[in-house]
């Protein structure tokens, strides 16, 4: 069904790209590669939305989904939890200022905590 309303929309408007087809993961060691070079107590930041903050966790979930997971604990109050995912407790940090992302959403390096005024970053 999608795929035919797609199909009409590109017809109608040359410049529409389809959403690509959700396939869900299944590989154990999804993203296991880039995982291996982070690790817990390195500085980070999220590629969306720029969110800095620390490793608290690098390995797997298997109560969201197969593959390899981050736990970051956000310097600001911008997470979801903290640092538990459906009742387990992979670290520990304040209400808010964790979260748990796949490894190509993390990069490490060196970045410092930014400073209210640094808005140009």
């Amino acid at each position: 069904m999608k795929q035919q309303q797609d199909r009409k929309r590109m017809e109608r408007d040359p410049t529409y790209v389809p959403e690509p087809e959700h396939v869900p993961i299944t590989d154990d060691e999804h993203l296991g590669d880039l995982a291996s070079g982070m690790k817990v107590g390195d500085r980070c930041e999220v590629t969306l939305g720029g969110k800095r903050g620390v490793v608290q966790y690098v390995g797997k979930i298997p109560a969201i989904a197969p593959g390899w997971w981050v736990g970051v604990q956000y310097d600001e109050p911008v997470g979801k939890n903290d640092g538990t995912v459906k009742g387990a407790r992979f670290f520990s940090c304040p209400p808010n200022f964790g979260g748990f992302l796949r490894p190509d959403k993390v990069t490490v390096g060196d970045y410092p905590e930014l400073e209210e005024w640094d808005d140009d970053e």
